[in-house]
């Protein structure tokens, strides 16, 4: 399996993510507001993760199902976030 990379540019106030996808991400603080901060991709990319992992062992044990969510979370800190260990995942 080969390396999973991402480009990062800043223009002016967002960030844009890049990857060969071309699926291109704005990353932004509160200030600007025009996109998730970074911290909330890192729940984003958890999540999304967990519910694909989820919904592919469903299908493969031929579960049926309308529905699948789950939630990420952490504690919310002030100033710069250095640990991102500290979150909490739920299924529904």
């Amino acid at each position: 399996m080969g390396e999973k990379r991402v480009n990062l540019r800043h223009e002016a106030s967002p960030v844009r993510g890049g990857h060969r996808s071309g699926h291109d991400v704005v990353v932004d603080n509160s200030t600007g507001n025009t996109g998730p901060r970074p911290t909330e991709l890192v729940l984003v990319a958890l999540a999304s993760c967990t519910a694909m992992d989820v919904v592919e062992i469903l299908a493969k044990k031929r579960q049926l199902f309308t529905r699948y969510a789950t939630r990420s979370a952490r504690p919310a800190r002030d100033g710069p976030q250095r640990v991102h260990g500290d979150h909490r995942r739920a299924h529904r």
